[in-house]
């Protein structure tokens, strides 16, 4: 499994992790863009592409958030400040999220971690980067009480591969699909086609 480089400076790790997060959603944005049949594949396909992109902007999100002490005093002051803040402004902004970053880490990691949990099925299931999600799950493994970088880390990696295999599924989905359309086409029709080409080839 991808081991991701460390950094002893928290800055220096958000600014590397953010790139690369950074890079993935521009592939992610690539490869949507370019399959505008997506909205009309079978669900398997659909479902799996939406959980990459939330689990992707909830990294990307988390990733500016990770500089945090893991000490209860604060996450319970930003509990308080946080639901203040919602009742008398109706509002929470990126500061918001920036300066309680002790409870608001947990919210984007956890949501991507729900979204790659709900990846664990068929063939994602042997991915490398979902296995070590679901033995967490077996050993009941409380995520807040772990360094939420090493967490961000794990994520990453289990979304980056999903997407890989993802695309891959996506790209033999279609040649099959091909496949069958040449089987379905009328005789006179491939004839006329194969016609066609061998003109142009003159």
């Amino acid at each position: 499994m991808e081991m991701l480089q460390s950094y002893d400076d928290p800055i220096q790790w958000q600014i590397n992790r953010r790139f690369r997060i950074q890079n993935l959603l521009f592939d992610i944005h690539k490869f949507i863009s370019a399959n505008s049949r997506l909205p009309k594949a079978h669900d398997d396909h659909w479902h799996a592409i939406t959980r990459i992109v939330h689990a992707a902007f909830s990294l990307w999100r988390s990733a500016f958030l990770t500089d945090v002490k893991r000490k209860r005093a604060q996450f319970y002051k930003d509990m308080v400040e946080l639901i203040d803040k919602v009742l008398k402004h109706n509002a929470i902004s990126f500061a918001d999220d920036h300066r309680m970053c002790e409870l608001s880490v947990d919210y984007y990691n956890y949501n991507a971690r729900y979204r790659l949990e709900r990846m664990m099925k068929g063939p994602y299931v042997n991915l490398a980067g979902l296995q070590v999600i679901d033995e967490m799950l077996e050993q009941n493994v409380e995520a807040s009480s772990l360094d939420q970088r090493m967490l961000w880390d794990l994520y990453f990696i289990a979304l980056a591969q999903s997407f890989d295999l993802f695309q891959r599924r996506w790209a033999a989905a279609r040649r099959t699909a091909a496949r069958r359309r040449r089987r379905r086409k009328p005789a006179s029709a491939i004839a006329a086609g194969s016609k066609a080409r061998s003109l142009r080839r003159r």
